[in-house]
């Protein structure tokens, strides 16, 4: 991976984050996915390690001098470069961590990562991703498209009338989609949906979701997300329902696995002959 590339488009939109930062992320492993995980207690975990590898840097900048090796400065920064085994974050520092936590949890990490290839597949894939990431009028589109998909899913399963559905459905018109760098091994257009619900109860809860090529949107990631975590659909015995108006849509989704068994009452969704959502209640 190329971490220069990485720290350079990260810095760019979140601001300065000292080397030493830099070389701490990267030395736990988390230039990827894993740093919107970060948390004060896991960053207290972080300065336990450091403290206890200090001997094994101690070692290693002593064996590289002169190479391209980070120092101990560069590892530990200006503070702590003599006293490793005391090694701390400042208050400023957890800070600035915790905040590219966020920043990354929202953003996604697709569009800061970059690995080894040809200029030719660089340039590919610059290509794709200006050709098919959509300007302002067509990010409309798709998003009234998203939102109805939505809707026309929980409405279809709707049958008693609840004012906490109807809220819960007022909610869905404020999606906000950020849209990220294709994957390179699909090229599918991908967005980070901030879940308006969540956002509405001042927490900040983003879902990554595909388009296929005929611009439909895979939503199960997002309807799994609110059924567990805001509205979840009357649990009660009923008839098979079958939504003509709702395609078979998450044989693509990455973030899909396997269901967990069904109790009494749940809803089950399974892929029909002609490729549309069939739903059954388990009784």
């Amino acid at each position: 991976m190329d971490h220069e590339h990485f720290w350079k488009c990260i810095q760019h939109e979140f601001g300065e984050v000292h080397t030493h930062l830099q070389n701490i992320l990267r030395i736990q492993s988390l230039c990827n996915q894993s740093l919107r995980l970060l948390t004060r207690e896991s960053i207290v975990a972080i300065e336990n390690d450091m403290r206890t590898m200090a001997d094994y840097f101690i070692n290693k900048c002593k064996n590289s001098k002169g190479s391209k090796e980070p120092s101990m400065r560069d590892i530990y920064g200006p503070r702590w470069e003599t006293k490793p085994k005391e090694f701390t974050f400042l208050e400023g520092e957890i800070l600035c961590l915790l905040g590219l936590a966020e920043y990354v949890q929202k953003k996604g990490i697709e569009g800061f990562l970059k690995f080894s290839k040809s200029s030719a597949v660089q340039n590919y894939i610059s290509s794709v991703h200006k050709s098919i990431i959509p300007d302002e009028s067509g990010t409309k589109v798709h998003v009234a498209n998203l939102v109805q998909k939505i809707k026309s899913v929980y409405m279809a399963l709707q049958i008693e009338e609840d004012p906490d559905f109807d809220r819960f459905v007022e909610k869905l018109d404020n999606l906000d989609v950020n849209w990220l760098a294709p994957s390179e091994k699909d090229n599918h257009l991908r967005a980070s949906v901030q879940c308006p619900v969540c956002a509405s109860e001042g927490h900040d809860r983003s879902i990554t979701l595909k388009v296929d090529a005929n611009g439909r949107w895979h939503i199960y990631s997002f309807t799994r997300h609110c059924d567990t975590y805001h509205y979840a659909l009357p649990r009660m015995a009923r008839q098979k329902q079958f939504i003509e108006a709702v395609e078979m849509d998450d044989a693509m989704d990455d973030s899909v696995s396997d269901p967990p068994s069904l109790g009494t009452g749940q809803i089950k969704i399974e892929e029909g002959d002609n490729g549309s959502l069939e739903y059954f209640a388990t009784s």
